[in-house]
């Protein structure tokens, strides 16, 4: 910090009369409007303090440090003014000057002053744009969370439910056709929805390529490679139904059906089963049902119906000049059989 220097009172004194007597005179008014135009353009900038222990060269108003102290205060501040006509021969240089100018009007800038003579001082200053606001990462926030639930919706779909009242599984190598679609046999989850009461079935592949359905507590039923049927109704008004067109379909009771009948319509024939495990074999020339144990019948070309017996296959040829066939069930097909039944477990 500086010392506080005071002056002597008969030189404080002289400078006071000194200042009163000088001539009052209004200011010019074209020191005025150049000061304002300066000060609206920004060229009244202001300069760093100066501490006269730092500096002890610079002058203050009257001659001594810029630290003085006294009847005008501290004077640390002070302006710096540059003379206007050189800053704008300096910036039209630089900023284009003449083009800017005759895109803005004669003088290329707006007039902030005049010059001693009247004329209008150009300030040329640049055509500056004004930057467009980027979007932040906010702005994409919305868009991209919908875009990624849309996708996910698509492509983690849920496993479809299964037609109420029908349980499915099936194994081994082959598709399924299902209506007119085929999809492989093992993905459940694909076709199961699609599976209503009298849609048309064709299994296709090789020899493990099965497809298992139980319906309700019904019934079960097994199809292989090479079955076509439909797939079957719940009971309703005491019996169930579905066809078999083609190929083998095996179908073992359960303890739930009490008493009810299955109808399975066949080529040329209809079987109604009570509490049983048989299978039903369909071709272009005949329908064969094997039953393996319990009760069922079936209709004969004649129209009666035929009671089967246990451990015995019917054959029923479409030939009418053809007779009909009885005889013991085969021993693979009885095999087949037995493990169905042990696998769904006793019927009553």
């Amino acid at each position: 910090m500086s010392e506080e220097r005071t002056l002597p009172p008969d030189r404080e004194k002289r400078i006071e009369a000194e200042l009163r007597s000088l001539p009052s005179s209004a200011p010019a008014p074209d020191f005025q409007d150049r000061l304002r135009s300066m000060f609206a353009a920004g060229e009244l900038t202001p300069t760093l303090p100066r501490d006269a222990e730092e500096d002890p060269a610079a002058e203050g108003f009257f001659g001594e440090s810029s630290g003085r102290t006294g009847a005008f205060g501290d004077v640390t501040d002070r302006a710096r003014v540059t003379d206007i006509s050189d800053l704008a021969a300096e910036r039209g240089a630089t900023s284009g000057g003449d083009a800017n100018r005759s895109s803005l009007g004669d003088s290329g800038a707006p007039n902030s002053g005049t010059s001693s003579q009247g004329d209008p001082i150009p300030l040329d200053f640049g055509t500056r744009r004004a930057k467009k606001p980027r979007p932040s990462w906010r702005f994409w926030l919305v868009p991209a969370v919908a875009a990624a639930a849309v996708l996910l919706l698509y492509f983690v779909r849920p496993t479809p439910p299964v037609v109420s009242g029908l349980d499915v599984a099936a194994q081994g190598n082959g598709t399924l056709r299902v209506g007119t679609r085929d999809f492989p046999i093992a993905e459940v989850e694909q076709y199961a929805s699609l599976l209503e009461p009298g849609t048309k079935i064709l299994v296709q592949g090789d020899m493990s390529a099965e497809i298992h359905m139980t319906v309700e507590d019904d019934f079960r039923l097994v199809a292989i490679a090479g079955a076509e049927f439909t797939v079957p109704y719940p009971a309703k008004k005491g019996r169930n139904s579905f066809l078999v067109d083609m190929g083998e379909v095996r179908v073992a009771t359960l303890p739930g059906i009490d008493g009810e009948a299955i109808e399975i319509g066949a080529p040329g024939t209809r079987v109604d089963v009570m509490g049983t495990t048989l299978a039903v074999i369909a071709d272009t020339s005949s329908t064969c049902v094997c039953l393996l144990e319990g009760t069922a019948m079936m209709k004969m070309k004649n129209g009666d119906m035929h009671h089967l017996e246990e451990g015995m296959r019917t054959i029923m040829h479409m030939d009418p000049e053809t007779p009909d066939e009885t005889a013991p069930i085969f021993g693979n097909e009885r095999m087949k059989l037995e493990m169905l039944r042990t696998a769904v477990g006793p019927s009553k």
